[in-house]
């Protein structure tokens, strides 16, 4: 592959992209995501292809449209040059702990000064999962408990916004580490994800 097919498909690559995250920031609603991590996907193209075009513009451009695009792709890598912990939120993806039929758990964590992490509730919808609330986080009455507690979660439900769940505790509020079955009940806080 020559030089300008390379930059001309990751160039197009590029553009989709960018013009796929704008139908998805104004048609999903804030709160739900995409599912498969496809978001995420789009975001890592967007932001890294200009790292690849920037060192692959043709030589056979005149030079103004060589110039015009080394500019826009340098101020495209700027920021995260400037500005490091870009590249903690460009690799920071939210994963899935638990999965049954209708919903999907995901673990979230984040925050430049407030560090928090939460285990979120998504309900499958086509390609789209829909945010139903969180039962691990900083709104619910029991985060500070739940949070001392590590545990895996086997298989769970969902209703009347209540979580019922059947974890794995491996490690109590007291610092013992122990393996064994438990029943979690807990509400489930219609608060923001992150």
């Amino acid at each position: 592959m020559t030089k300008s097919k390379f930059f001309y498909t990751i160039l197009s690559f590029y553009v989709l992209s960018g013009i796929l995250g704008l139908i998805t920031l104004n048609v999903v609603d804030n709160y739900d995501r995409l599912r498969w991590n496809i978001g995420d996907c789009l975001r890592l193209l967007f932001f890294l292809a200009p790292f690849v075009l920037v060192f692959c513009v043709p030589k056979k451009l005149p030079t103004w449209s060589k110039v015009c695009i080394r500019i826009y792709l340098g101020a495209c890598i700027l920021p995260f040059v400037i500005f490091p912990p870009l590249w903690w939120m460009l690799f920071n993806f939210d994963y899935v702990i638990a999965e049954n039929e209708p919903y999907i758990i995901r673990f979230n964590k984040g925050g430049f000064r407030d560090y928090y992490e939460q285990k979120s509730i998504y309900k499958k919808s086509g390609i789209l999962e829909k945010y139903v609330g969180c039962f691990d986080c900083y709104g619910s009455g029991i985060y500070y408990e739940l949070n001392q507690l590590d545990y895996d979660i086997k298989e769970f439900k969902i209703d009347n916004m209540t979580f019922t769940g059947k974890v794995l505790l491996k490690r109590n509020e007291d610092g013992q580490v122990l393996t064994k079955d438990t029943l979690i009940v807990c509400p489930i806080v219609k608060d923001a994800p992150y």
